[in-house]
């Protein structure tokens, strides 16, 4: 198991509580510091040890001995009395976090579990495997006192029982940046993020290339990282080939982008683009709405939701390639909208801040320990 972060605070009046937090940590990199130090001074009192920790740790499932190393740390860490907080991707950490949880309800520990995928989303593909999905989940979510969602269309879609445990925190909005003036637009179109099928990448694609026949010179980057290579890479090509047919040279695709590297590129573009098929929460739309970039997303799941209900961009049909072109000619030719849609992103990220997603998770921790 990898520690990303371990912070501790000293509590000169009293015992402490430790949590401790499986899975991908949810502040950006250069924002941890601040979400761990904000939940540490939220954290309430209790009798079993002099400090407070929130620990981070990140453990995927492709290498078993690092989820035989995180049941090590949480079987001695237990003694503590921990809160134990579960990120749960379906795909990635589903049977490690069924395993987690059940080894912390054998000490009696109390668990909150986020949750980062909704059955739902399967169920088009595959029933039975939909099917199976749901029993699964169903049972870890059983085991947790606490249930996060980042929507209310995913709370939605929770079993009842569940339901009474969820609370929706979306996803903080990284610190804004200025942003380019609108008036040096270069009609340029920017779809970034994890490079895989569900992502529907082509359908981006696709509809730059409708677009262009409206808006001359439109240009179209494609910047992330590829999850799977060896799965994905023929996708990979696929995408190659179709961006270089349909654009030319003013389509491009990278990947193994720096984080540095991918903060420029968002700056350079006008609009950001998501294809995304299966629901799912997307960190990368929240970068956009960092750099003040107006999105069009698809209405798959939670994101749609609040993009739609924000004002912060367009939400079409999954896989509506015309509707997707039509959005990205409005905000590139509709000055107004373009503008309106970054005034509704500086509000929103004004309320939406990693800050507020650090109190309300400390507040689901003070509320399980009090």
């Amino acid at each position: 198991m990898t520690s990303l972060v371990s912070k501790t605070a000293s509590n000169s009046e009293g015992k402490g509580t430790d949590v401790l937090w499986f899975g991908p940590f949810p502040a950006p990199r250069n924002g941890i510091d601040e979400y761990a130090r904000v939940i540490l001074a939220s954290l309430p009192t209790t009798v079993t040890a002099s400090t407070k920790r929130l620990s981070f740790a990140n453990w995927p499932l492709d290498y078993p001995q690092q989820v035989v190393s995180a049941l090590l740390h949480l079987a001695r860490a237990a003694r503590r009395r921990p809160l134990i907080h579960i990120q749960y991707c379906a795909f990635s950490t589903g049977p490690a976090a069924m395993l987690v949880v059940i080894l912390a309800r054998v000490f009696g520990l109390k668990v909150v579990c986020t949750l980062h995928e909704d059955k739902s989303s399967m169920a088009a593909k595959n029933r039975v495997l939909a099917a199976a999905y749901a029993l699964f989940e169903n049972v870890l979510l059983s085991f947790c006192q606490r249930i996060i969602v980042h929507s209310q269309w995913q709370k939605s879609h929770l079993p009842k029982s569940a339901q009474q445990k969820a609370e929706v925190i979306e996803f903080g909005v990284n610190r804004l940046s200025r942003g380019r003036p609108r008036t040096a637009s270069k009609h340029h179109v920017g779809c970034f993020g994890i490079i895989t099928p569900h992502k529907c990448i082509e359908t981006v694609i696709e509809a730059c290339h409708l677009a262009s026949k409206e808006v001359p010179g439109l240009r179209l980057t494609i910047a992330g990282t590829v999850s799977n290579p060896s799965k994905h890479g023929g996708y990979l090509q696929y995408l190659r080939d179709l961006l270089q047919e349909r654009l030319g040279d003013r389509g491009i695709l990278l990947t193994d982008v720096l984080q540095d590297e991918f903060d420029a590129l968002q700056e350079d573009v006008d609009v950001v683009c998501f294809g995304l098929r299966r629901a799912t929460q997307s960190t990368t739309v929240y970068r956009a709405i960092g750099h003040l970039k107006p999105v069009v997303v698809t209405d798959a799941g939670g994101v749609g939701e609040v993009v739609r209900n924000e004002g912060l961009g367009v939400v079409v049909p999954i896989d509506d390639v015309k509707a997707m072109s039509d959005g990205i000619v409005h905000l590139l030719t509709d000055r107004q909208a373009y503008e309106q849609a970054r005034t509704a992103i500086r509000t929103y990220a004004k309320i939406r801040t990693w800050r507020a997603n650090a109190e309300a998770h400390a507040r689901i921790y003070t509320q399980l320990v009090a």
